[in-house]
């Protein structure tokens, strides 16, 4: 028998709505040498299910959305996937009043930036992610990467080379780092 995930019932208790991240994951501490701390935030059905109808949002419900928010309020750098990107339609961080005026107090930037992987660079450039964000866009890719393709998406973002043939996730990291990242979290 297949029950529909909306009327379907919870094995725990409803966690609270709202989650401090800062206390709830301790994200906020001294980075290790040479790259940043690195947060992964992912939702997955009890059946190891990461999507419904290709999109990650309908397995979620207001506390999943509560902590999604609040890692990315943490997080100086938000990377994902160029598949992702695309498949969850991704626009531009919009962090809430009370997250910009946490950040602003932790010293930090208010908006997070965005980091998209992506070897092929096939990003759409006139997508509200790269032309309506208040933190500009940094598109991750490798030296084999089409040359004009690079110099394009570098009107829109800024484009960091991490790997010779494939993008190599360490010197993705580092580089992050060079930029100032001292948390970065994996979507």
């Amino acid at each position: 028998r297949v029950h529909d995930v909306t009327t379907a019932r919870r094995l725990l208790p409803a966690p609270p709505a709202r989650i401090d991240v800062v206390d709830a994951y301790d994200v906020r501490r001294p980075r290790p040498p040479a790259r940043p701390w690195v947060v992964a935030n992912f939702v997955a059905s009890l059946d190891g299910a990461v999507s419904v109808g290709g999109r990650s949002g309908g397995l979620g419900g207001p506390t999943d959305k509560a902590a999604f928010h609040a890692l990315r309020a943490a997080a100086d750098v938000i990377l994902v996937g160029a598949g992702t990107m695309r498949a969850e339609r991704y626009g531009p961080a919009r962090p809430s009043a009370e997250a910009r005026a946490r950040r602003r107090e932790q010293g930090r930037d208010e908006v997070p930036r965005i980091a998209v992987v992506s070897g092929r660079l096939d990003l759409d450039l006139g997508a509200p992610f790269f032309t309506e964000a208040e933190a500009r866009p940094i598109v991750v890719t490798h030296e084999a990467a089409d040359p004009a393709r690079r110099a394009e998406v570098a009107g829109v973002a800024d484009v960091l080379v991490a790997g010779a043939t494939a993008v190599d996730p360490a010197d993705a990291l580092g580089a992050l780092g060079v930029l100032g990242a001292d948390v970065v979290l994996a979507e």
